[in-house]
């Protein structure tokens, strides 16, 4: 008998061709029940299948990656409002603003703002907790962001922001956020300046 495969290997094909495959129940010839699995004729209809039980599978949206990219993005795009306009949402309510909604494009030029006040800023996420609704594009997601930056060319600090963010049909309609007190102590001297 031949070699199939790692044991890894093995389970990674299964794994991969579960939607092919049916539990179906046998009987052998003493008359044992047992539960095999088997294949379930894709490309046939069954006759006593009822139409109501067909459902295409569902997938969660996977917010930790999405939030991930999301961060990269961030760190990364040149282009960051259209970049941006795949994860957030026009209409976005940011607690820096709490009254009134801003455009993605708001959005991005607070993020380029900050990036110009701050040389080399950059985003590192340190913790992240990811919840899904019911719904396969929602949920919400809560990190603790490391923010580093350059003030002069050979020393670097830091502070920390704790962000939660709302997730609706696949975008951020809403983030809450509170900076440390070196973050905190940041935005109050240059909202105040621009006041």
């Amino acid at each position: 008998m031949g070699r199939r495969g790692s044991p890894s290997r093995n389970i990674v094909d299964v794994l991969s061709h579960l939607g092919r495959v049916a539990v179906e129940q046998e009987t052998d010839v003493q008359g044992r029940t047992r539960l095999v699995l088997g294949s379930r004729n894709l490309g046939q209809e069954e006759e006593d299948e009822d139409p109501t039980l067909k459902q295409t599978p569902s997938r969660k949206m996977d917010l930790r990656q999405f939030y991930l990219d999301y961060i990269s993005t961030i760190n990364n795009a040149e282009d960051l409002a259209t970049s941006l306009s795949q994860f957030v949402k026009e209409g976005l309510i940011h607690s820096h603003d709490d009254s009134a909604p801003m455009s993605v494009a708001t959005f991005a030029e607070m993020i380029r703002q900050s990036q110009k006040d701050l040389p080399g800023l950059h985003f590192d996420v340190e913790m992240l907790i990811v919840e899904n609704d019911a719904k396969q594009e929602d949920g919400n997601v809560a990190s603790r962001i490391k923010l580093t930056y350059k003030p002069t060319p050979t020393t670097t600090e830091a502070f920390y922001e704790h962000c939660m963010y709302r997730v609706e049909r696949g975008k951020i309609v809403r983030i809450w956020s509170v900076m440390d007190g070196a973050g905190q102590k940041w935005l109050d001297q240059n909202y105040a300046a621009k006041k």
